[in-house]
């Protein structure tokens, strides 16, 4: 990458995240250089019951999911622009309660929830191109659940790095597209 292009690049990343992290107030940029980002990421639990089936919740600015073999959960996510696509996710630092206890989502089949990956708190999601910037979507889980164990990890606040990988390609869209 030239000079220019660093510049252009990274113009585009604090402006990105800047407008990505001031309309969600449970994300945060804590740092960012060419290398990596640091976020920290506040759920905001609106409801969290227990009933005689098993646990209830829902999370603000969340939605449930339940694609790619991921089980009934809560997802916040975010969009953010990468130089490259070989990212690495990092947890710094993950401060939740553990929970003895089932979740139930009677919205659902009144079924009972599904292991989901226990130790995993942040997911990529999707990656793609957009006007010419490769950007990807990560998934953050406020709640992460073990139906073998019947335990629920329920996180209060969490501080994840994003590492960029070595490989940085540019997408350059030409005049004439």
């Amino acid at each position: 990458m030239s000079n220019k292009s660093i510049k252009y690049f990274g113009a585009f990343l604090f402006l990105f995240y800047a407008s990505l992290f001031a309309s969600e107030n449970t994300f945060r940029a804590i740092s960012s250089d060419a290398s990596q980002i640091t976020i920290e990421y506040l759920p905001e639990f609106t409801s969290f019951q227990k009933t005689e089936n098993g646990y209830v919740y829902s999370v603000k600015n969340a939605s449930l999911i339940n694609e790619n073999n991921l089980p009934f959960l809560y997802a916040a996510s975010f969009s953010i622009g990468v130089p490259s696509f070989n990212n690495k996710i990092e947890i710094l630092n993950a401060d939740y309660e553990t929970i003895n206890g089932d979740l139930y989502f009677p919205e659902y089949f009144n079924s009972k929830g599904k292991s989901s990956d226990f130790d995993n708190w942040v997911k990529l999601y999707t990656n793609g191109i957009m006007h010419g910037f490769l950007v990807e979507n990560y998934v953050v889980f406020p709640l992460i659940y073990s139906s073998e164990k019947h335990l629920i990890k329920k996180l209060k606040r969490i501080v994840f790095r994003i590492n960029y990988g070595s490989s940085q390609k540019q997408f350059v869209k030409s005049a004439n597209n």
